[in-house]
């Protein structure tokens, strides 16, 4: 029997008995909880206070001594923005200790854009996010067709109407020009030649960066043309050329053309005459709202006298004749505007009218207001002008 145990009133402390960190002097050595505890916990060094800690230099006691941590995973213990789970910057430092430095995921990574066709226009649907340029990926997100290397923005590749491919990414997939390259381009209609009135329609294709030549025109009939406009009138996606002829050197009542655009360009083979008198404009609006633009050819002179009549020709799938038409009186006009100027919904045509039926001038320019029974003269309004050239329109 001996006589040694410091503590008798617990078996877990006696001379010889394993010292834990339970505050106890276990083995009776007369220190309690030592760093010999066989459950004393490791403790890393933490130099820069990230409360993660490196591996060299460790401490064993039972207690966290000061400066160090019970965490080893810091891959720099020199920085204190550099842990497991801190925010990754394009820095070239792995701050987040996942052995990989400048992720995709860092804050003040870029964001990319997929180029799968090659043209230098990225596809904003598909993106990665980087610190640097990832290879088939581009900064730009305007490619609305990543996957035709000829569709981008500003592109002059030829655009083929309806095909699903918006070739200059103007978002439609139609020709906005003449020959569907996504360049303006010219019309010149001559009125005289300084001899003859039967001219020429001159259709100048731009060359680029504004450029134009003999090389690329297009040359079809006029006869005293004083007008013209383009519009996609049949909806096949290629513009139209429409002319307003005046005189042809015999007659004022002489055709005016609708040109019709297609793949193959510009033709008198490839278009419509529509019987015309005297006209000097051509207006391009939906006025019966069926969703086919209509044509006002607006008429100045006769041959004998300027009590004119306009006519307007009614669109449709099949296209124009003089089956579908409407006349108007509209004495010795030389200009007309389409607007919905009193905001029914029905556009209205606007006559400005230079000389009355009898060749004086001091005369009426007219309103006819569209409705759903069309333009008619028991619906218009008379504006008093004295000779009346132009008109100028302006929307407030």
């Amino acid at each position: 029997m001996t006589s040694t145990d410091c503590d008798d009133s617990t078996t877990s402390a006696n001379p010889g008995a394993d010292e834990l960190c339970d505050g106890l002097d276990n083995n009776c050595n007369r220190d309690v909880d030592e760093d010999s505890a066989l459950d004393a916990s490791t403790w890393y060094i933490d130099y820069d206070k990230d409360t993660y800690g490196s591996t060299a230099y460790t401490k064993t006691q039972c207690s966290q001594p000061s400066g160090y941590t019970a965490l080893n995973t810091d891959c720099d213990d020199t920085t204190a923005k550099v842990y497991p789970g801190a925010a990754e910057y394009c820095d070239g430092v792995d701050t987040d200790c996942d052995t990989t430095k400048d992720e995709g995921d860092a804050l003040d990574a870029d964001v990319y854009y997929k180029d799968a066709d090659g043209d230098t226009y990225g596809d904003p649907g598909s993106t990665t996010t980087s610190c640097s340029l990832p290879t088939g990926y581009v900064t730009d997100s305007s490619d609305c067709e990543d996957g035709a290397a000829t569709a981008y923005p500003g592109s002059t590749a030829t655009e083929t109407p309806k095909d699903g491919v918006d070739q200059d990414c103007d978002g439609e997939d139609l020709c906005t020009d003449l020959n569907c390259d996504g360049l303006p381009d010219v019309v010149l209609a001559q009125h005289y030649t300084g001899s003859v009135y039967k001219g020429s329609l001159y259709l100048y294709m731009n060359q680029g960066s504004g450029k134009f030549s003999s090389a690329k025109v297009t040359t079809l009939s006029s006869s005293g043309s004083w007008g013209w406009d383009v519009a996609d009138l049949d909806q096949d996606g290629y513009q139209d050329v429409i002319i307003s002829n005046y005189y042809n050197d015999s007659s004022y009542s002489v055709n005016s053309m609708v040109y019709w655009g297609s793949a193959a360009g510009y033709s008198t083979a490839d278009s419509t005459a529509l019987a015309t008198v005297g006209s000097s404009r051509v207006l391009i609006e939906d006025l019966n709202l069926d969703g086919w633009d209509d044509l006002t050819f607006v008429s100045y002179y006769n041959g004998s006298n300027y009590g004119t009549e306009s006519v307007i020709y009614f669109g449709s799938a099949s296209g124009f004749s003089k089956s579908s038409t409407k006349t108007l009186s509209t004495p010795g006009a030389l200009e007309g505007l389409v607007e919905d100027l009193d905001n029914d919904g029905y556009p209205d045509l606007v006559f400005c009218s230079y000389y009355s039926s009898t060749g004086s001038i001091g005369t009426e320019s007219y309103i006819y207001w569209g409705s759903s029974g069309g333009c008619s003269s028991s619906d218009r309004t008379g504006i008093p002008n004295l000779g009346l050239l132009r008109r100028r329109h302006r929307r407030l």
